[in-house]
This record gives structure tokens, sequence and C-alpha cells, in this order.
């Protein structure tokens, strides 16, 4: 009997669930509709300055870039300074191989 009940208790549950999200505002999708007469000019500068249609000004996007600039520079100077090493490396290996007898 205590399965049953259980049993009763957890159906009863789902079905109220399904019925209270059936029920709420938030599940409905909202949909907003601004009259033609109240709604902003197309290029109004009060919207458009918010956006991000000017690229060439915003400044995440002149950070963006000269993050990218930096890590291309940082990596050509790296891979440089590698090719230095390793050819460092190989000059001093051949210098101990031609030192011992």
């Amino acid at each position: 009997m205590t399965k049953l009940q259980t049993m009763f208790a957890g159906i009863a549950l789902a079905l109220f669930s399904q019925f209270a999200a059936a029920q709420s505002a938030s599940s409905t999708p909202g949909v907003t509709v601004v009259p033609a007469e109240m709604a902003p000019p197309p290029g109004d500068p009060a919207y458009t300055d918010q956006s991000r249609a000017n690229r060439t000004n915003d400044p995440y996007v002149k950070r963006r870039a000269e993050i990218r600039e930096a890590k291309q520079q940082y990596r050509t100077e790296k891979s440089a300074a590698k090719e230095d090493y390793k050819a460092s490396r190989k000059d001093a290996n051949k210098e101990l191989k031609n030192s011992m007898p």
C-alpha cells in the first residue's frame, strides 16, 4: 500500500507541475508589439550609437584588434627566439663532441 501511495503522490505532483507550467505567464512567448508611430525612425543616432554598428570607432573592437596584433607579434618573436635557441644548442653540442677525445 505504501508503494501505491508513493506512486499516486508522484503522479499527482507531475500532473500539478504540468498544470502550473501551462498556466504560468512566463511560459508563453513574450512578443511586444510597438506601434509604428512610437517606434524610432531608422538611423536614429540615439539607437545606432548604442549598437555595434560602427565597428571602426568601437573601443571593444579596437581592443580586440590590438590584442590580436600583440599576440601575433609575440608568436613571431617567440618562434624566432626558439629557432635561435635551437641553433645555439646545436652549436654547443657540436663543440662538445669536437672537444671530446
